[in-house]
């Protein structure tokens, strides 16, 4: 196989922390390929609140270095 193209590095985030718009909870989330779904429900059991913000900057969010290598 040879190498037709190479894309630049960028990074790809296994790992996303959300943070509850009502209590303010910051909860880290697994996600594979790069793809995430906001949580259905907060994960502290007496709130009942829907809404979450990805926290893309957060400590809790963890990234690894991803490139697309098209092979012929």
């Amino acid at each position: 196989a040879n190498v037709v193209r190479v894309a630049a590095v960028r990074p790809l985030p296994t790992q996303i922390a959300f943070e509850c718009a009502k209590c303010l909870q910051i909860f880290p989330l697994p996600i594979s390929d790069g793809v995430y779904r906001t949580p259905n429900k907060c994960h502290t059991p007496q709130c009942t609140s829907k809404v979450f913000a990805a926290m893309r900057e957060s400590m809790e969010t963890v990234y690894v270095n991803s490139q697309r290598i098209r092979l012929q």
